[in-house]
């Protein structure tokens, strides 16, 4: 009767852990992620046809984005 209800066990020690992890988590090809601590700051050099995605993990701050050309000259026009 029981034979039908649950699994076979197999007798000896238990096999090791498995660590799994879903696929597609990491960075995905030429993905590029950059933390910025609170009150702080990072330049990063944006191209034409780079996409920028900011994600706010902990809530609550405030973002700015600055846009400035080679000269240093401020444009928002270049995002």
């Amino acid at each position: 009767m029981f034979d039908t209800v649950y699994p076979a066990v197999k007798s000896g020690p238990p096999r090791p852990s498995q660590i799994l992890t879903p696929a597609g988590i990491g960075p995905q090809r030429a993905e590029e992620r950059y933390e910025v601590p609170g009150a702080g700051a990072y330049l990063l050099p944006v191209r034409a046809g780079d996409r920028v995605t900011l994600v706010n993990l902990e809530g609550g701050q405030p973002v700015e984005i600055i846009a400035a050309d080679t000269r240093g000259t401020v444009d928002a026009g270049i995002l």
